[in-house]
């Protein structure tokens, strides 16, 4: 009857449209799993997947709907997510202090980028009408910025870490293959302040366990190091926990 010959019609099409979604969940899976092997024997696409991340990760701390007020005091303890404008600066030479930590480590042009960046900083400050704590020394602010970039690239190593070890897992997987298209997308380009590099694909992750950018003391001096610290290293321990 014309009544079953539909019923048997919508049947197929869900069945074909299952089959399809699988076919694709595997082949999303395969690319993952291979790029998860790829982060050990290339560090150079475990850095680019770590900046990626840091990249489209929005800050996990609430956005005020008001800026502070002009005449505000920027607290020695405050939290770059407070203050949008000022946070954007930093977004937006993320990927050349990344670059220097790694090519240009403690060098002189890596100072004056930082001394830049403070300057920068300071001057997006003074346009809104806000002025630092007086206890704010520039190389206290210097310390800050760089406890920033630092706590964003171990939050990406964290995630990479997690996705490493069960690469297959559905939305690891969908996650690696979209900073890889991301990664593709983009090329050898600077990928900028992150605000065109693409945030959709990845509104759904975990922050558990993530950390806050604060004070950081862990580093003598408030000198910079290497931010990447062996990624390929990194990853090959995290597929080494993995079989365990």
């Amino acid at each position: 009857s014309p009544s079953s010959a539909n019923k048997k019609s919508r049947k197929s099409t869900v069945t074909k449209k299952k089959e399809l979604e699988q076919r694709k969940a595997q082949e999303v899976a395969k690319r993952a799993a291979t790029l998860a092997e790829r982060t050990i024997t290339d560090p150079e696409m475990a850095k680019k997947l770590l900046l990626s991340m840091a990249l489209v990760r929005e800050n996990p701390r609430s956005i005020p709907s008001v800026l502070p007020p002009k005449g505000s005091v920027v607290p020695e303890g405050f939290f770059w997510a407070h203050y949008p404008p000022l946070e954007a600066v930093l977004k937006k030479h993320m990927a050349e202090y990344y670059d220097l930590s790694t090519t240009k480590c403690q060098s002189a042009q890596q100072q004056a980028f930082n001394n830049d960046l403070v300057v920068l900083v300071r001057d997006v400050a003074k346009a809104r009408g806000w002025k630092f704590h007086d206890t704010f020394t520039d190389k206290g602010l210097r310390d800050r910025i760089r406890c920033y970039y630092k706590t964003h690239i171990q939050n990406a190593k964290k995630r990479l870490r997690t996705m490493v070890r069960n690469p297959t897992k559905r939305a690891n997987a969908r996650h690696l293959c979209a900073h890889l298209d991301l990664i593709e997308q983009h090329g050898n380009d600077n990928p900028g302040d992150g605000e065109s590099y693409g945030h959709g694909a990845f509104d759904d992750d975990d922050d558990d366990g993530e950390e806050e950018e604060g004070d950081d003391n862990d580093e003598e001096d408030g000198q910079d190091r290497d931010v990447y610290d062996d990624a390929g290293a990194d990853m090959s321990r995290a597929q080494t926990m993995k079989s365990e």
